[in-house]
């Protein structure tokens, strides 16, 4: 095994284990909203147990808000801290798997600088889609505020209302608070279904993509570093069902250090794309070491064992393309859907040109290929 495939091999074993440890920080931040959840829950009920006035809404809706403020807070500091950690912990991992898979002659050769706090901090607040896990999170809570206020006002208003229709005047109307007490209590799973699935759902957004971002921007600056001994990275992608077709394209993609080299294709490594390539992406780049004669290390210091590891190829494992081929009938129509899936078999299309620009592209502008 040569020491490039000894590199890849290393690097998609890593990533597999740094999406448990996303789910871990996931978990810890969960049972931090499970804390709100309880804290929102608990008002929202003792609020339904009593006659509602405009007056107490608002009342309510507002301690509630100052609740969700203060998880905010406390969410976004431990999602700072465990971004902080995992990015000084890669750069580590990233050196030692990098030396770990050449022989000792390279692993000397290499360089690493662990990147000072305050560059690692402005790092961390650059944008995943276009926003910041500040951001992200705060943008989170005030949708659920935003949610939790809508629900308590129109518990509220079709209690009232109600009552009106009821042929009772509107004085009698205002006293008829159990109504819309009744109609709060009867939305309380509407509010737990807020927690347990949309807020739930944006938050596994937020932490994997930040995460992922945080892991590839600690890896590049390792890379980066050891660009002398580097041809480049190659795009990395899981290949099961789950995989995209922005993804599926990308797969193989060389990016190169020095310039496209005569012959070859892909692109220049500054131009690779920023991972994750879109929410819940599981893909990774490994590095390819140079052959040892291109490596700015006296040939004499070489064994004719490390000069075999060295050999400078690029690992080519099945690249999606090859992978997909493999799969049933029934598994492609899975992955694809019935209507890519018939573009795909007709010949109308390749599998590259389900994308891009980093984009899906719709059925109709296929069609309209």
């Amino acid at each position: 095994m040569s020491a490039n495939e000894k590199l890849m091999g290393r690097i998609v074993r890593h990533r597999a284990m740094m999406i448990q440890v996303e789910n871990g920080v996931m978990e810890e931040l969960v049972q931090q909203l499970g804390q709100v959840r309880k804290e929102a829950l608990d008002k929202l009920v003792a609020a339904s147990n009593e006659p509602l006035t405009k007056k107490g809404v608002e009342s309510l809706v507002e301690e509630i808000r100052i609740d969700l403020t203060l998880a905010r807070e406390d969410m976004t500091a431990t999602l700072k801290d465990r971004l902080a950690e995992a990015f000084t912990a890669e750069e580590e991992l990233a050196m030692t798997v990098f030396r770990g898979a050449v022989p000792m002659v390279v692993a000397k050769a290499t360089n690493y600088q662990a990147l000072a706090l305050k560059r690692i901090d402005d790092i961390l607040k650059m944008p995943v889609a276009g926003v910041s896990y500040e951001q992200a999170i705060a943008n989170m809570f005030d949708r659920l505020g935003g949610q939790i206020d809508k629900l308590a006002q129109k518990a509220f208003a079709e209690g009232f209302q109600e009552a009106l229709y009821s042929g009772k005047t509107m004085a009698q109307a205002r006293g008829a608070g159990w109504a819309a007490a009744e109609k709060l209590q009867s939305n309380l799973g509407a509010a737990r279904e807020l927690f347990d699935k949309a807020v739930r759902k944006d938050l596994e957004t937020i932490v994997h993509g930040h995460y992922q971002a945080t892991i590839d921007k600690a890896q590049t600056s390792v890379y980066q570093q050891n660009r002398k001994l580097l041809q480049g990275v190659v795009f990395t992608a899981t290949l099961d069902h789950k995989t995209c077709p922005i993804c599926g394209a990308l797969d193989g993609t060389v990016y190169w250090m020095d310039g496209i080299p005569e012959g070859e294709e892909g692109d220049v490594f500054e131009r690779k794309p920023a991972l994750p390539i879109h929410p819940h992406c599981r893909c990774t780049y490994a590095p390819i070491v140079k052959a040892f004669k291109s490596l700015p290390i006296d040939d004499s210091k070489f064994s004719k064992a490390s000069q075999k590891l060295l050999d400078g190829d690029i690992p080519k494992p099945d690249r999606y393309d090859a992978w997909f081929a493999k799969q049933s009938g029934t598994v492609q129509r899975d992955i694809l859907g019935a209507g890519r899936y018939d573009l795909w078999k007709s010949g109308s299309v390749d599998l590259a040109d389900l994308s891009k620009n980093g984009q899906v592209l719709t059925l109709d502008q296929l069609r309209g290929k």
